[in-house]
């Protein structure tokens, strides 16, 4: 989702392009900004350099390589597109065109502006928010049914973190969050994949009253259920960036990484962090065995958190 500004700076930089968007498959029918096309890619199915080879002749000037990883890098190089712009470090770089040395130490400012310094023309992440393109026709055809029935004062909890465990609040932290908000009067919607379908029956027990609608959902219905959300509390993930996006109000609870790099580029947006001597250690499970980086976020200080943005909006 980041990587919508990234498209909306391109489109700035070059009015008149063409402009494709290569996302996991799976994410094709989010409604990017900016773009002509989105082209879906499975790994499963075909490999990186078979993938950029399909991209051959069909008259590309420059391929951005966004994410950090060797076989992104392959997948451009493997296009022959001339102009294959992204960050050098390891053997990557090798294959780039041109690899560009970071500005700033890597994961030292935000995410966002890492991708903007990759135009080369000064541009500042201030100027540039992530989007995606919904409007209320849009919502009313993806709107889970659950959703359809009047006004509700409903909050999402998005407890799932495919990073890894040093990303991901304390399941029984959520319950206990989940409980209190019910007896406020509030309903909980929690959210996730297939994979969080466990994480979402543990939260919404018979105490909790909250509906759990983890694996339940397509990407755009996931999507549509945010945009009737008053509050979506989350970990730092994929949801927590759809939220960004649809720039609407989010609390954020930072363990391994740091709201610095990937912090929700969103003004109605508030994170937690306890920035402890080991944070942002950016592992995917605590190496010291203890993850008090989350462990010390008490559910009382999110509930009062959550009830003070709650009270502004």
């Amino acid at each position: 989702m980041m990587s919508t500004a990234f498209l909306k700076a391109l489109r700035k930089a070059f009015p008149q392009a063409q402009i494709d968007a290569i996302v996991k498959e799976g994410f094709e029918k989010i409604p990017l900004p900016e773009v002509r096309r989105v082209i879906p890619f499975n790994k499963k199915e075909i490999s990186a350099g078979a993938f950029g080879k399909r991209l051959r002749n069909q008259g590309y000037d420059a391929f951005f390589i966004l994410p950090p990883s060797f076989s992104a890098a392959w997948m451009a190089f493997s296009s022959r597109i001339p102009h294959r712009i992204g960050y050098h470090h390891g053997m990557r770089g090798l294959l780039l065109n041109p690899a560009v040395s970071y500005k700033h130490k890597p994961r030292s400012q935000h995410l966002i502006q890492e991708y903007l310094d990759l135009l080369n023309l000064s541009y500042d992440k201030c100027e540039f928010y992530p989007q995606v393109n919904v409007n209320e026709d849009w919502i009313d055809e993806n709107i889970p049914g659950p959703l359809r029935e009047g006004e509700v004062n409903w909050l999402a909890l998005a407890p799932g973190s495919t990073y890894g465990s040093s990303k991901a609040w304390p399941v029984e932290y959520y319950r206990d969050l989940t409980r209190r908000f019910h007896k406020c009067g509030l309903r909980v919607i929690v959210l996730g994949s297939k994979e969080e379908e466990e994480l979402g029956r543990i939260i919404a027990d018979q105490e909790s009253g909250a509906l759990n609608l983890c694996g339940k959902t397509s990407i755009t219905a996931l999507i549509a259920t945010l945009t009737r959300v008053r509050l979506l509390i989350a970990n730092d993930s994929g949801l927590s960036n759809v939220m960004a996006a649809l720039q609407k109000p989010q609390l954020t609870l930072f363990g391994s990484s740091s709201p610095v790099w990937s912090g929700p580029h969103n003004p109605h947006a508030k994170v937690l962090y306890k920035g402890l001597a080991c944070s942002p250690c950016f592992e995917k499970e605590c190496p010291l065995k203890h993850q008090n980086c989350l462990k010390t976020m008490e559910p009382q200080e999110v509930f009062e958190a959550a009830l003070r943005m709650l009270q502004k909006n």
